[in-house]
Parts: C-alpha cells; structure tokens; sequence
C-alpha cells in the first residue's frame, strides 16, 4: 500500500481547511475596517465593471475592479398639509338668476328600453332558427349557429 498517496490526500484537505479560514478571517477584518456612515447616511460602494458599466453595491468592489465608497444622505421627507384657508368675507348680495333643472326628456323609460331590446333579439333569434330550418350550407350554418348561441345567453341573462 502507499502511504504517500494518503499522506498527500490528507495534506490537500489541511491546505484547503486553511485557505478557507484565511478567507474567513480576512472577510471578518475587512468587514471591521469598512468605513461606517452616520446615522441619516448609508455608504455604498461604486464600482466600475467590464466595458465601463457602473454598479452600485453594499460589499467592496472585488480588487480587480476600480471603485470607491459613496456616502448618501438619508433625508427624510414627510407630508405637510396645506394651510387652511381663510374664511372669505361677505360680500353684498347680488340678484342671481336661479338655475334651472335640467328638463326630463319625454321618451320610454329604462325598462320599457330594455323590453324593446329583448324584443328585438327575440325576433332576431326566430329569423335565424327559420333560415336554419329552411337550410344553409357550410359556413353560413356555422356563423348562424354561433349567433344564435349568443343571443340564447344574452336573453337568458339579461331577459324575463
């Protein structure tokens, strides 16, 4: 058996242990010598990218990326109401025609409009159960049928 196979296999996972803690250390310490904004500010790092595109972030820019930190003030807006009016004064009553009301106009009423409607569909539902009866052909049944499908539910919805 070869031992130092297993040696190097072991030694592999002890440099890959320590690779990881240096990265964890060094995160934690980059993370405490981060520059800390104020309160009212927040700090955001502006980091140029490939080809000169701009992206804002919370973390560093990555080292091969130029970038700087960018403070932003936090201010804070609130809704003021708007001042009240004065009461205005009394001016001297003038003579002021008075307003008249619209007149009604003389016609059938919604629900006699609504029976004429209903009405109309019905014969129209009628013409098109006759024009099927006497016989068409093709497209003409099809189209027909279709139509007197949506006249069926519109008298069924809106129709005694």
């Amino acid at each position: 058996m070869d031992t130092t196979a297993s040696t190097d296999g072991h030694r592999g996972r002890a440099e890959m242990r320590c690779v990881w803690v240096i990265i964890a250390i060094a995160a934690l310490l980059g993370g405490a010598h981060a520059p800390v904004a104020s309160a009212g500010q927040v700090q955001v790092y502006r980091c140029e990218g490939v080809e000169g595109a701009v992206e804002f972030r919370q973390q560093p820019c990555p080292l091969d990326q130029p970038g700087e930190a960018v403070t932003i003030e936090d201010h804070t807006t609130r809704w003021v109401p708007a001042p009240q009016a004065a009461e205005p004064t009394a001016t001297p009553k003038t003579k002021t025609k008075k307003k008249q009301t619209p007149k009604r106009r003389s016609g059938p009423s919604a629900s006699e409009r609504k029976q004429e409607t209903c009405r109309k569909k019905r014969d129209q539902l009628e013409d098109i159960n006759r024009t099927l009866r006497l016989g068409v052909k093709g497209r003409q049944s099809a189209d027909l049928r279709r139509r007197r499908r949506r006249l069926e539910d519109y008298l069924f919805h809106e129709c005694d």
